[in-house]
């Protein structure tokens, strides 16, 4: 890398760790994504996305398709998503990953993707407990500019950490009782009716009335709006 080129990086990543240092929301979350593009490759999309729970969410999304988003949580192509199920804690180039398989599955999904102009980008993905987060940056140029690379490959781990901090941020829980909380606690932990209710020592019939309490407190369409919302949220990645 020239002196010039280092020069950059330098500048552009101070700048982006003294704005994120100051991320205490996800508006503010989502600013920074959006001030982060404008430093990459023209025409780069790139999407922060998480998943806990069964659900997925788009904590912030620049340029990426509604269309492939909905589609990609209504047929569940994460569980075949190369990049989705990619090595962890380490830079992935798309074009890699997304490459012809023998796997009919993946094949169909490969397919998908470039129907899609999605077979070029940069992704870091990372588990940190109950919670999967990609932050993703689609394009060709992106994947083969090495100054966008070194900037993702310095500031994710970074994100990770704020994006994290924010989904555990306790939800508003007013107007909620003990029993209530239980019962919610254990729809994020991913649990079906039935067994919240055999945990809870309760019928199947109160926890759904339970939860759809709490879903009138927050004029929530659904539970995956429920969460949405609980967690202030942007958008989640399922069609409703």
């Amino acid at each position: 890398m020239q002196i010039s080129q280092i020069g950059r990086l330098t500048e552009h990543l101070l700048a982006l760790l003294e704005t994120l240092v100051r991320v205490d929301d996800m508006e503010g979350l989502r600013q920074f994504v959006a001030a982060w593009n404008q430093l990459l490759p023209g025409g780069t999309r790139v999407i922060l996305a998480a998943q806990r729970g069964g659900a997925m969410f788009a904590l912030a999304n620049v340029g990426w398709s509604e269309q492939w988003m909905a589609g990609y949580a209504r047929s569940g192509a994460h569980e075949r998503d190369p990049v989705w199920n990619g090595p962890q804690g380490k830079l992935l180039l798309w074009s890699r990953l997304l490459s012809v398989s023998s796997d009919p599955v993946r094949r169909k999904f490969i397919q998908a993707a470039a129907n899609n102009n999605m077979l070029n980008g940069v992704s870091w993905v990372e588990q940190r407990g109950d919670v999967r987060l990609a932050l993703s940056f689609a394009g060709v140029e992106v994947e083969q500019d090495p100054l966008s690379q070194q900037l993702i490959e310095a500031l994710a781990p970074a994100v990770m950490d704020v994006a994290l901090r924010l989904i555990y941020q306790q939800p508003d829980l007013s107007g909620l009782d003990k029993r209530d909380c239980h019962i919610l606690q254990r729809m994020l932990d991913g649990l079906g009716d039935e067994d919240i209710a055999g945990e809870v020592g309760v019928s199947v019939r109160t926890v759904r009335d339970r939860i759809n309490k709490i879903r009138g407190l927050h004029a929530a369409r659904n539970r995956i709006d429920l969460v949405r919302r609980l967690f202030n949220i942007s958008a989640d990645l399922t069609a409703v």
